[in-house]
């Protein structure tokens, strides 16, 4: 989802949320290794608290997600990042000058959605990277179930990035998640007439940094 102040960048590796999903891709599937610890919703998120995020995505991989306290994750388990992206259903906003490629928001995203790249420990001698290309494998999806104090998010299309694929293993202790879009063109998101707060750039952007703990594995 796009982040809830620009063009719908739901996602910052943390604050990416979803929840009863309708007209998915696919069946969601859940996590079954013991050492893969569902990602279970709190209370006072956007959506029902002991909402089972893995399950919501059909995602089999420890999720990282300071929004929905899953930000402790075992050692040796592989991991993903959520990183999704919000559209409004048709051009209702469209910022001076932006031609959409596609009839819908959701579709001119896809359309120009490269990939996404995540840094790991950035500036440190335990750096790396990795970069998830756009794929089928990109979920898409409609999110209802919202608690109404928060917003209704019905109204919007989503796609999440999450399921593109899964990072490896990190040792015990706190490393740092930095997370970017790679877009091939401007891409709005129809959400506002203003070009900061609903249109991504050409090329990368780095949309935040998160922290995470990996814990010793208790079997």
């Amino acid at each position: 989802m796009h982040a809830p102040h620009r063009r719908g960048l739901i996602a910052l590796v943390s604050l990416v949320t979803v929840i009863g999903a309708i007209g998915i891709q696919a069946p969601a599937a859940s996590a079954a290794s013991p050492r893969v610890p569902h990602c279970v919703a709190p209370a006072g998120v956007d959506v029902p608290a002991g909402t089972d995020i893995n399950a919501l995505f059909g995602e089999q991989a420890t999720i990282a997600s300071n929004y929905y306290s899953c930000g402790s994750i075992p050692a040796g388990s592989p991991w993903v990042g959520i990183f999704g992206f919000y559209f409004a259903k048709s051009w209702l906003q469209v910022p001076p000058g932006y031609v959409p490629a596609a009839p819908t928001p959701r579709e001119d995203f896809i359309k120009k959605f490269v990939g996404i790249r995540y840094v790991v420990d950035a500036g440190t001698p335990r750096e790396f990277s990795v970069e998830f290309p756009n794929s089928p494998k990109l979920w898409i999806g409609d999110i209802a179930g919202y608690d109404p104090s928060i917003g209704d998010y019905s109204q919007y299309d989503w796609a999440q990035g999450m399921t593109l694929g899964v990072m490896r293993p990190l040792s015990v202790g706190v490393h740092t998640v930095q997370k970017s879009v790679i877009m091939s063109a401007v891409q709005c998101d129809g959400n506002f007439a203003v070009f900061e707060l609903s249109c991504l750039p050409a090329g990368e952007t780095t949309v935040g940094t998160s922290q995470f703990e990996w814990v010793a594995h208790t079997p």
